[in-house]
């Protein structure tokens, strides 16, 4: 049934080719970004599942939520 209804549809096939587009797309931009990250971040962000500091996703004020390790 779902064949049926699919093939009826004018111009579907062209809904395939701009998905694959979009994920190669979005695929590139997230490798580029991880092969433009700093180690220091890369290791920051390996240790976040472990940090028990920060519970609930609070930040300091810069944003940084390693920066108040500093004062400790």
């Amino acid at each position: 049934m779902i064949k049926s209804v699919l093939q009826s549809i004018s111009g579907v096939e062209i809904y395939s080719i701009v998905s694959l587009i979009l994920f190669i797309t979005a695929f590139v931009l997230v490798m580029i970004w991880v092969i433009r990250l700093e180690k220091q971040d890369i290791r920051r962000y390996s240790l976040l599942p472990l940090d028990d500091s920060l519970s609930g996703g609070e930040t300091t004020v810069s944003g940084d939520p390693f920066s108040n390790r500093a004062e400790e």
